[in-house]
Formats: C-alpha cells, sequence, structure tokens
C-alpha cells in the first residue's frame, strides 16, 4: 500500500455543522444515503449499492456527527458460503432522525 504525500491532511468529509442549512452543499453521496434511510431499514449490502462505497458507515457516521443522528445499527446473524457463523449491520432510523432528515433534504435543518 502507498503511503500518503507529508502534505496531506485527512478530513471526515465534505460536510461539518456548517452544512446543515445548505442541502445543496450536502455531498451527493450523503444526499442519497439520506434518501435511502428515509425509505426503511438498509443493510450494508444496499447502501454498498446506493451510495456507492466500499465503507457505507463511514457515510453514516458522517450523518451522525454532523446533524446529531443516532441512527441504530442492527446486528443481523447469518451463515456464510463456507458455513460460519457472521452478522452484518442493518441501520434504522428513529422517528427524530426521520423528521431531521426530511428537514435536511428539504433545506430547513435547524442544527
Amino acid at each position: 500500500m502507498k503511503n500518503a504525500p507529508a502534505s496531506y491532511q485527512p478530513t471526515k468529509g465534505a460536510i461539518t455543522k456548517n452544512y446543515a442549512s445548505d442541502t445543496t452543499r450536502l455531498p451527493p453521496r450523503l444526499q442519497r444515503l439520506a434518501r435511502a434511510l428515509l425509505r426503511g431499514a438498509c443493510t450494508i449490502r444496499d447502501l454498498i449499492d446506493v451510495i456507492p462505497s466500499n465503507n457505507p458507515a463511514e457515510y453514516i457516521s458522517r450523518l451522525r456527527e454532523a446533524y446529531g443522528l443516532t441512527i441504530f445499527c442492527e446486528r443481523v446473524s447469518f451463515k456464510t458460503v463456507d458455513g460460519n457463523n457472521s452478522w452484518h449491520g442493518k441501520y434504522h432510523l428513529t422517528a427524530d432522525d426521520r423528521e431531521k432528515l426530511t428537514a435536511i433534504l428539504n433545506g430547513r435543518a435547524d442544527t
């Protein structure tokens, strides 16, 4: 794996509290994520296709941090094709989260 140049400073993404009242500045991936979550519970596998990203949990984290959302993650158990026990995440919005995300997408967030 390549190392990042010394001048590289990683960021937490394109959103901060300043973007809470301006959804035109909410990155398209986060807009798609928000809309998907508003349609109903989403598994990680669902979100990989929606965003698209190999790490949807990072984008969930960005929404949580920027807007004070809860966004629950349920652990769903399953057996792998090799017969091993495993689990994946399934994300759910609270009623409060639904109101906040709807307001964010409609440009009237108050955070």
